[in-house]
């Protein structure tokens, strides 16, 4: 009943969404980005080392990360920041480039570069309070990943994983359509999408200069104690006792998981594909 409930809900969404196109610029991405094109383009010169890029897909599970991490009183969350598109808009008129994304940051010089960590950096001082960590869980980062990899070279990023049905299921079964996300509603090009995502997931692992850590949904929530040691070890801060608690926050997380990531870490999201 579930399931019909959701394919009759999906059947009303009429947002377009271009599979083909989509591909396109992941295509073009990963083409263009090489690991020796990154390390030629120009990078900014002020090393920042506070933010942490949080890379995955909508119920992936990055609002109980960050509601782990918000535990910590050496991390502040800045939740979906959708700063870096609007940096990626400001590239031509920085540099009168008529080359189209990505081509474009081949204009980019370094002091171009450094006025856009200084955009990024701006934007995310609001959340920042002085904390040594601050993260950035945009699901736009598969496609900003190489382009941040200039502004923000000193960043750390945490490419997180779930089981595909799992997250595929639960991209179905949720409304994800005001976000953006109109792929959601047909199986097959929500299945594509995940293969894209993840393709581009795995190319940023190789390509990028920046400290990258995988960290995978299921394992956290069956060994979470670990899990978090060694999250904790990757963002070089001191254990906290509190990021097992996160249940207990008083913080509201602005996503549609809000509900679910002030419970106690329960096991059973994994696996559930199997009831469908």
């Amino acid at each position: 009943e579930a399931w019909a409930a959701a394919t009759k809900a999906h059947e009303v969404n009429n947002k377009p969404f271009s599979l083909d196109q989509f591909h396109k610029d992941a295509e073009n991405q990963k083409s263009f980005f090489t690991k020796e094109m990154l390390q030629n383009l120009s990078h900014a010169s002020n090393p920042v080392d506070s933010p942490v890029l949080i890379m995955g897909n909508p119920r992936s599970g990055t609002s109980l990360l960050e509601q782990i991490l918000s535990m910590h009183p050496d991390v502040s969350n800045a939740g979906e920041l959708s700063i870096s598109s609007s940096m990626m808009r400001k590239i031509p008129l920085l540099t009168d480039s008529f080359l189209p994304f990505p081509k474009c940051t081949l204009d980019l010089r370094q002091d171009d570069v450094d006025a856009l960590q200084a955009l990024y950096l701006d934007s995310a001082d609001w959340y920042s309070q002085d904390k040594k960590r601050v993260t950035n869980k945009s699901l736009a980062l598969h496609e900003h990943a190489g382009f941040l990899n200039l502004v923000l070279p000193d960043a750390r990023m945490i490419l997180l994983h779930r089981h595909p049905l799992d997250n595929c299921i639960s991209c179905y079964m949720t409304n994800l359509l005001a976000n953006g996300h109109a792929y959601t509603s047909d199986l097959s090009n929500l299945g594509k999408t995940w293969v894209i995502r993840r393709q581009l997931q795995d190319h940023w692992r190789e390509t990028l200069e920046l400290k990258v850590m995988d960290l995978h949904y299921e394992k956290l929530v069956e060994s979470q104690e670990s899990e978090t040691r060694r999250l904790l070890e990757f963002l070089d801060i001191p254990w906290e006792d509190g990021c097992l608690q996160f249940h207990k926050s008083k913080r509201i997380a602005a996503t549609i998981s809000h509900d679910q990531v002030n419970k106690k870490m329960y096991k059973s999201s994994s696996g559930r594909w199997k009831n469908y």
